[in-house]
């Protein structure tokens, strides 16, 4: 069952609540706030929220708060609740008619909400997302582009369902949308953004593409996604296969989707060295071979492969015992979402007065 959240006063118009989770981040935030206050768009609040971390976070942000006329709060959670809790707490605090998420490490352009609101009022749509340029930590130096090529704007939403290309950095979408969508998913340890834009497409979210670079995006530094790939691929297969029931995309479609990740995930677990991604771990990648042959039962070899694999994997444990390296796998709930879910949100979101309003 999808949970909504549910607020007392209606959003206050043209007001864009930036949303700020932060853990260890004394290093970057003043950085990442000083885009915020560069923005073009300058009806905005801010709320930052810590997630247990000791350290100069409070005093940056409010010291930042004193130096702007725009609303800024800060609020710490007691415990290490993760990303998408405390990314939680903020959309419940949200005012405006829109909410923007930036985390902590990443950076706007100046152009980057307005542009993003322009295209989101100019197309009666839901959520508007642009492209990031990714950079080196430590020497700024630009790496890749990353957002969605041509065809998979074309085929959007189905292309979703393959690549998440949609970056939270980069994202701003209606008030509404929490309110219809529920918020972001806390059983995730990596995903918890590509299940929540999952939920959206499956609930009738309309998205509109940026074609602009508007967000840099930090690569790289300790703590980051990426330096647990392989967990991450295995997580995102998961979380394809929770949506194989999803009104917005045909069930062999997404099976096929998710068969590609779990082989891309098992290849990283057993490919990739350790001490590089703690997630990766060779046994669990003979274990996701063998659930890809469960999905396509002709793929003889997935089977074979994966079962050498764990035996090989398991001896080599034994042999010479390291980091439990199960505490990085996804915990996730795997069973299918129920389509009736998402057609209840759907009915929801078409009869929402605040997006009629707005169209």
């Amino acid at each position: 069952m999808i949970q909504q959240l549910t607020y007392s006063e209606p959003p206050i118009p043209g007001l864009v609540s930036i949303v700020i989770p932060a853990y260890n981040r004394d290093d970057f935030i003043g950085a990442t706030l000083q885009t915020v206050r560069d923005q073009e768009y300058t009806n905005w609040e801010v709320i930052v929220i810590e997630d247990s971390s000791k350290g100069e976070t409070e005093r940056i942000v409010g010291d930042f708060g004193r130096s702007v006329t725009q609303s800024v709060s800060y609020s710490r959670n007691e415990q290490n609740l993760g990303a998408a809790a405390s990314r939680n707490r903020g959309f419940a605090k949200a005012r405006g008619e829109f909410i923007a998420t930036l985390d902590s490490d990443d950076l706007w352009r100046p152009n980057h909400l307005s542009r993003v609101v322009d295209a989101i009022r100019n197309h009666g749509a839901h959520i508007g997302y642009a492209k990031v340029q990714m950079f080196q930590h430590g020497t700024g130096a630009e790496l890749d582009v990353y957002g969605p090529t041509d065809d998979e704007v074309s085929r959007f939403p189905i292309s979703l369902f393959n690549r998440c290309f949609v970056v939270p950095s980069a994202t701003v979408m209606r008030r509404e949308v929490m309110e219809v969508v529920g918020p972001q998913s806390c059983e995730h340890k990596y995903c918890e953004d590509f299940d929540f834009f999952l939920r959206c497409v499956s609930s009738g979210v309309e998205f509109i593409h940026v074609d602009d670079v508007t967000c840099d995006y930090r690569k790289e530094h300790a703590g980051a996604t990426t330096e647990r790939l392989a967990g991450t691929i295995e997580e995102v297969a998961y979380t394809i296969l929770r949506y194989s029931k999803s009104p917005a995309v045909d069930r062999e479609t997404s099976l096929s989707f998710a068969y590609d990740n779990l082989l891309a995930a098992a290849r990283l677990h057993r490919r990739t060295d350790p001490s590089k991604d703690p997630s990766a771990d060779p046994v669990r990648g003979g274990q996701l071979l063998i659930e890809a042959w469960n999905l396509r039962r002709k793929d003889v070899s997935s089977l074979t492969k994966g079962v050498a694999a764990v035996i090989r994997g398991t001896i080599g444990q034994l042999l010479s015992p390291g980091e439990d390296r199960t505490r990085h796998r996804a915990t996730m709930d795997k069973r299918p979402l129920d389509r009736s879910a998402f057609e209840t949100s759907k009915r929801l979101l078409e009869n929402s007065p605040e997006l009629k309003k707005a169209a």
